[in-house]
């Protein structure tokens, strides 16, 4: 993986995960953090991640590999590591219900490096002082992947917790750095809200669920919904979530889609939640 890494000019891990999350011939995403475990080989992620990086480099690399000659050398090389570690006694990991809060920057791959380090470090700065706003105690785990975040928590308290406190004052903050200050450059968020069964490991958050909420957010209908919101936080809301807690729509808030199935993600009913509103055809 090192040798096909330098072959591709030793690319930054948060431009190679941004890369394979622009693609849609790829079976997964990749965070910039896994990414880097993967290339010091202090993880062996699931093969379709695996995959991944292994076709973008060969991509970008100067000798221009074959990429079907090396998926086939590198599956053997995954397989024999997997049945290794298979082999080692390990606990099985629980199957349950966890609330999955995925997060990303728009149009993040319209910006240069530094534009897009900013809008990180500001992002940053105003999640960690809203979820401060949850009080001790709760343990909301996050993943970076490159463009965005995945954020996650057992059970269903999550789904009210966004919904009714951190994308709110979220939204606010970025706001008032909108307005203010960054005005040249604006942070406006996309992102979705589902309630699906997942199971953790040491390298992370693993399952279908996962998939199917990075499904959801990325299906045209939802794009299509977010690219006419103005406003800084715009987050699709599955019915898997809506029905978990009881959620009502908000007035001026909440817009009906219906989502139809694309790709790991089956369809459903959803809405698109603004928790500043702005819609063409609602009152600010």
């Amino acid at each position: 993986m090192h040798d096909l890494y330098v072959d591709a000019a030793m690319p930054g891990t948060s431009r190679i995960s941004k890369l394979i999350r622009e693609r849609d011939d790829l079976p997964d995403t990749v965070s910039h953090e896994m990414v880097g475990k993967l290339l010091h080989g202090e993880a062996l992620p699931r093969w379709e991640k695996l995959l991944c990086v292994v076709h973008q480099l060969c991509d970008m690399a100067v000798s221009r590999p074959v990429a079907e000659e090396e998926r086939v050398r590198f599956h053997a090389l995954w397989l024999a590591a997997e049945r290794d570690r298979q082999r080692r006694p390990k606990a099985v990991a629980a199957v349950k219900p966890y609330t999955l809060l995925m997060l990303g920057v728009r149009d993040f791959s319209g910006l240069t490096v530094p534009e897009a380090d900013s809008l990180r470090s500001r992002f940053h700065a105003a999640w960690c002082d809203v979820l401060r706003g949850l009080g001790e105690g709760r343990t909301v785990l996050s993943e970076d992947r490159g463009d965005g975040w995945v954020f996650w928590e057992a059970g269903t308290a999550l789904v009210s917790d966004a919904y009714d406190k951190l994308l709110p004052a979220l939204a606010e903050s970025l706001h008032d750095g909108n307005e203010g200050g960054d005005a040249d450059l604006p942070l406006r968020l996309s992102g979705s809200l589902h309630v699906a069964d997942v199971f953790t490991t040491d390298t992370g958050l693993h399952g279908r669920g996962v998939i199917e909420a990075a499904r959801f957010l990325d299906a045209p209908v939802v794009r299509s919904a977010v690219a006419e919101v103005i406003s800084e936080v715009a987050v699709a809301v599955s019915a898997q979530a809506c029905e978990a807690v009881g959620l009502r729509a908000k007035p001026n808030h909440c817009h009906p889609l219906l989502v139809p199935g694309f790709k790991e993600w089956d369809g459903g009913g959803a809405w698109l939640y603004t928790p500043r509103p702005w819609w063409p055809d609602w009152g600010r």
